[in-house]
């Protein structure tokens, strides 16, 4: 037992708590790496200002009712530190700084997209949202198909309920609107 809890705590009570602890680090991994003595002050801080409140009435023995305190105690830590875990951590990093410390490593700026390309598709991503909103129902209806892999035109004219000629004027039509908002050449 630590001797410098003697006079505050029984042995007993430092012993629950260490019990306690060692339970909580075996069932939380947040808590392995915590100092036990770290745990046990803690512990022992809020025991030290909840054994007032222990109420014979109730129907717990004094270790019971200390073990509760010590759990809800130790509850509360794992909340933290599970939050902690959570949090973003957000700092400047230079994009030529090396992404290890191996001599010839590449930077950031070496394997992040270039931010252009970025740009570039999600402009595209725009302009094909736009394209697809002046077609009719019957035309998005066939593009969908064709991205699904139905090509002949036997297999879509059945699928859509047309004549194969219509088929064959509804892919003129979507080529024409995709021509027109500079998706097809």
């Amino acid at each position: 037992m630590n001797h410098q809890y003697r006079g505050l705590f029984k042995d007993r009570e430092v012993g629950i708590a260490l019990n306690i602890i060692r339970q909580f680090r075996n069932q939380w991994q947040c808590l392995r790496n915590e100092d036990d003595e770290d745990l046990l002050q803690e512990c022992l801080t809020q025991w030290f200002y909840a054994r007032d409140k222990y109420d014979p009435a109730g129907g717990a023995s004094p270790s019971t009712f200390m073990a509760r305190v010590v759990k809800h105690k130790l509850m509360d830590i794992v909340r933290e530190r599970e939050s902690e875990k959570r949090k973003v951590s957000h700092h400047s990093v230079s994009l030529d700084a090396p992404i290890n410390k191996e001599e010839g490593s590449d930077s950031f700026a070496d394997i992040l997209p270039d931010p252009a390309d970025f740009r570039n598709e999600t402009e595209f991503k725009i302009d094909l949202t736009q394209a697809f909103s002046k077609l009719t129902t019957k035309q998005r209806r066939l593009c969908e198909l064709l991205l699904d892999g139905h090509t002949g035109m036997n297999e879509l004219a059945e699928l859509l309920s047309v004549e194969r000629t219509t088929v064959y004027r509804e892919i003129g039509r979507v080529r024409e609107t995709f021509q027109n908002e500079k998706l097809l050449k």
